[in-house]
């Protein structure tokens, strides 16, 4: 994937582009002005990340934080970084690799105030608006290990590294479509064998 997003910037990119927008095909729902609004930031900002969920059904709770790529590095993480190889590649949610990020999208409130910003250093690949100066001073989706990260995230160890900004926006939230994980299908297998059984009470 990093290398296509590399490819794709080398060919479409141009000397009067100011910004640089990638967006996941899936994005069910977003603000008709999510680009102006990210862009509103672009004074102190060179990149701009919204919050990601999806929704679920309401039985299995109506909604869930969908990208957990987005995260503010932690103490943790650099230290286990230190004990791990070169071409080590961290990736969160696995139990050998607890880093205690706080992510993005367990920050949301969704009664929070839109503007508010908190500076992140790894970012998930949905929804990413940077100017297009970032990549034109070098930055891009490395295809190798940097820092122990690969692709998005390692984007974002490789723009801090060059000493820029990175925006969440952690109440600022667009949805993913719907895609029932293995999880989910068990649990409406389950819930489905309880209602014949049961009744539609149950």
């Amino acid at each position: 994937m990093g290398r296509a997003r590399n490819w794709l910037l080398s060919t479409a990119i141009k000397p009067y582009h100011s910004w640089v927008y990638w967006r996941d095909v899936d994005i069910e729902l977003s603000p008709a002005d999510i680009l102006e609004t990210m862009m509103n930031f672009g004074s102190e900002y060179d990149v701009i990340i919204p919050n990601v969920w999806r929704p679920l059904p309401v039985y299995l709770g109506g909604e869930q934080p969908y990208d957990l790529n987005s995260w503010i590095e932690s103490n943790e993480a650099l230290k286990l970084a230190k004990t791990l190889d070169e071409d080590d590649v961290i990736v969160e949610g696995y139990e050998e690799y607890a880093t205690w990020r706080a992510h993005l999208a367990y920050i949301r409130d969704k009664n929070g105030d839109p503007n508010e910003v908190v500076e992140l250093d790894g970012v998930g690949g949905v929804s990413i608006l940077a100017k297009a100066s970032t990549f034109r001073h070098g930055a891009n989706f490395p295809a190798f290990t940097f820092l122990n990260h690969a692709e998005t995230e390692a984007f974002g160890k490789m723009t801090r590294k060059m000493g820029m900004k990175i925006a969440g926006l952690p109440h600022y939230t667009i949805w993913h479509i719907y895609e029932p994980s293995e999880d989910d299908l068990i649990e409406i297998s389950k819930l489905e064998r309880r209602k014949r059984r049961f009744g539609k009470k149950h």
